[in-house]
């Protein structure tokens, strides 16, 4: 999930991908949403996703003339959600807060904003509380904003974390007196006031970069253990502003952690060597299991502007830069178009990074393996099969015969969609044999009629009377695939019918009752099945049925050698069947059988 700004029109816009990186139809018009607020331009800087998957969006829309923070939330489907603030949007009452620069969610799912207020030329940095509904939230800080004057001069907040009890920490950059580089890290309760016990009085500055207007924390991150990551942009000359990858690490406390990198701020040149003012700013950091540090950002240079490249640094768990990681610590993700700028990132459960970022106006999202310092490594997951992996189907998850370890699961149950075969694993693959469920639910009587005639006229009619135990639960309204076998030795089914939906026609095939679910296709518009009535009911009381007709009902070569079984699966599990053994009459045009 990315946003962006769509370009010239400067709306919102969201996009989602399938794991593959495709659009995903399900979400939006083609996997994209834009959101317009009706002003002047909209540009989004951040997002956040419930947990119900429900997606925050958060940044600026110009209305009026006047910058406003502006907040969005979607559904899961792509669509504004219409018990969110007014029609899906919010846009804040306060013509001061000029901008969202990150949002967060607390445990409840109230959301949290952060930026900058007041004057243009003395702003002060703001973090403020919505509800689930959209509505400042009158239990924080002043009417739902709590302000905080840090630096002398002015102060802008650009990111935001919630730590597990729910106190938040927010970062930024400080003007504070003569020394102009210094960033800030502040921690307030959950109700919107500076927590006195973090740093000093509940906010810890550090210069990073030598006193440069060159210093703010554009991400923060909270370990396990309770220790806290700030990252951003440093420099230490006019000529090398933000050269530099920036990140600090704070007791749970708020004091410096010496311990960390070998100082309390480790600083690594990203780009050297350039020609005129250098830009290289750290945008996100990402944590690793092993609680090695993922930073990402940015290479530009003021003479080659349109010339970007994605870097990601790693630092190992005690803060010293990993040069086994691309070879000295550094990747450089140089594609051939012109430039990519970073500006997000985030870890995938199988260790592969994403990264958000902006080729000129479009979206860029790329991917890096967990390891950067071996490109050409398996990597299980990434639907390569590489060195000492047996398969690799682009997941690493079981249940699909390859493991999560990328080795063949044979003999492992599967499903390769159709509902007529029994389904093993087998070298990687879902192999179908085609023979009865070993086991269904029994019928004690019924019929099956085959008719063959003209073209079109062809019938089939399956009745399972009598029936084994069945309640309405068991029987939801889903499809249906009734599979019909020959008694040969082989047991190939002669027979596939099932049902469509949701809709047959202009109605919906499917329609329930307390104690029955059917299934009504006048057109037979699929392959042939017209009717399905399934009845629940105690041990000799359920019955099924199902007739069908028409051009597109298949029916085998009669007469039939023997006795038939049919069975009913439904997409549950749960199937009912019985063989249809005393024949009554089988020759060309019809065969009928009933249960003994």
């Amino acid at each position: 999930m990315v946003a962006t700004d769509d370009g010239s029109s400067q709306n919102f816009l969201v996009r989602r991908y399938l794991v593959g990186g495709t659009p995903d139809p399900a979400f939006g018009t083609g996997g994209a949403v834009t959101v317009d607020f009706g002003g002047g331009d909209d540009v989004p800087y951040a997002l956040a996703i419930q947990g119900d998957g429900r997606i925050v969006v958060a940044g600026t829309s110009t209305l009026a003339g006047t910058p406003r923070a502006a907040l969005a939330r979607l559904t899961t489907g792509g669509v504004l959600d219409p018990t969110f603030g007014t029609a899906g949007k919010v846009v804040s009452s306060f013509a001061s807060i000029t901008s969202a620069r990150d949002v967060a969610l607390q445990s409840d799912q109230r959301i949290l904003i952060v930026g900058e207020t007041g004057s243009s030329f003395f702003p002060d940095a703001y973090v403020a509380r919505y509800t689930i509904a959209g509505v400042l939230d009158p239990t924080f800080g002043t009417g739902g904003v709590s302000v905080q004057s840090v630096g002398f001069w002015s102060d802008s907040g650009f990111s935001l974390a919630v730590q597990p009890n729910d106190a938040i920490l927010a970062g930024g950059l400080a003007f504070a007196g003569g020394d102009f580089g210094e960033w800030f890290v502040l921690r307030l309760t959950a109700a919107g006031v500076l927590d006195a016990s973090f740093g000093d009085g509940g906010i810890v500055k550090t210069d990073p970069g030598g006193g440069m207007l060159a210093a703010e924390v554009l991400d923060i991150v909270v370990q396990p253990d309770g220790y806290i990551l700030a990252g951003g942009p440093t420099g230490t000359t006019l000529l090398d502003f933000h050269s530099d990858f920036a990140i600090a690490r704070y007791e749970p406390d708020g004091d410096p952690d010496p311990g960390w990198g070998g100082g309390d701020v480790v600083v690594t040149p990203v780009l050297t060597g350039a020609v005129g003012t250098v830009f290289t700013p750290l945008q996100a950091l990402a944590l690793q299991p092993d609680g090695a540090v993922l930073a990402v950002g940015s290479t530009t240079t003021s003479s080659t502007t349109s010339v970007r490249n994605a870097v990601v640094a790693r630092y190992l768990a005690d803060g010293t830069l990993d040069t086994n990681w691309g070879g000295d610590g550094l990747v450089t993700v140089a594609k051939t178009f012109a430039g990519v700028l970073a500006l997000d990132a985030a870890l995938q459960p199988d260790g592969r990074l994403l990264l958000a970022a902006r080729d000129q106006a479009k979206i860029a999202t790329l991917r890096l393996l967990a390891d950067a310092a071996c490109a050409e490594c398996a990597v299980c997951g990434d639907g390569v099969v590489g060195d000492g992996e047996e398969c690799d189907d682009g997941n690493p998850a079981d249940g699909d015969c390859c493991t999560s370890s990328c080795a063949f699961d044979d003999g492992a149950p599967c499903d390769d969609g159709d509902a007529c075969t029994t389904d093993t694993c087998l070298a990687g693959a879902c192999v179908g044999t085609a023979t009865p469920a070993p086991s269904c639910r029994a019928g004690a009587a019924g019929t099956l009629v085959m008719t063959r005639s003209a073209a079109g006229k062809e019938t089939l009619s399956w009745a399972w009377r009598k029936g084994a135990a069945t309640s309405i639960e068991e029987i939801p309204a889903q499809r249906y695939t009734l599979c019909v076998y020959d008694q040969s030795a082989a047991a190939q089914p002669i027979a596939r019918l099932a049902t469509q939906g949701p809709l047959c026609g202009t109605k919906l095939c499917f329609t329930s009752t307390p104690k029955r679910t059917s299934y009504s296709d006048p057109a037979s518009t699929s392959d042939g099945t017209r009717k399905v009535v399934l009845t629940s009911g105690t041990s000799g009381k359920a019955s099924a049925q199902l007739v069908a007709r028409g051009d597109h009902l298949v029916l085998p070569a009669l007469p039939l050698v023997g006795a038939v079984s049919a069975q009913l699966h439904a997409e549950n599990g749960i199937c009912w069947g019985a063989t249809y053994s005393t024949v009554q009459r089988n020759h060309r045009s019809r065969f009928s059988a009933k249960v003994d």
